[in-house]
């Protein structure tokens, strides 16, 4: 006796066994999951979500850059609520220091590091 939800899979072990006996093709590995989503639906699916993560990680490098810069060693005493709070600023500002602003975060920043800042979002 056969259950519904063994059936899905049955259907994606056919599918990886058709996918893994078939001849390899030189094209750009995103055309191919294009032209072949009807032949094998799960894998292009899960090939969707595999390919479209993003190459670099720079974006998460600046966060932690920001991290670093808010959680220094001579500020150990922030509370996380604190930090919290200054990592959520800087994420939705972008680093666009004005001087109130800087005023504002001038005992959390220092000079230079509010210029680097500025630097990083001009380049």
């Amino acid at each position: 006796m056969m259950l519904g939800s063994q059936q899905p899979d049955n259907l994606s072990r056919d599918e990886l066994s058709q996918y893994l006996e078939s001849d390899t093709v030189n094209i750009s590995p995103l055309l191919f999951w294009k032209d072949s989503q009807h032949r094998f639906p799960a894998l292009a699916s899960l090939a969707r979500d595999v390919l479209s993560i993003p190459a670099t990680g720079a974006g998460v490098e600046r966060l932690f850059n920001s991290a670093r810069d808010i959680c220094h060693y001579r500020r150990g005493r922030l509370n996380a609520d604190t930090i919290q709070d200054l990592m959520m600023y800087l994420c939705t500002s972008r680093f666009d220091f004005e001087e109130a602003e800087y005023t504002f975060l001038k005992e959390f920043f220092s000079r230079d590091e509010v210029e680097t800042a500025n630097e990083e979002q001009n380049d």
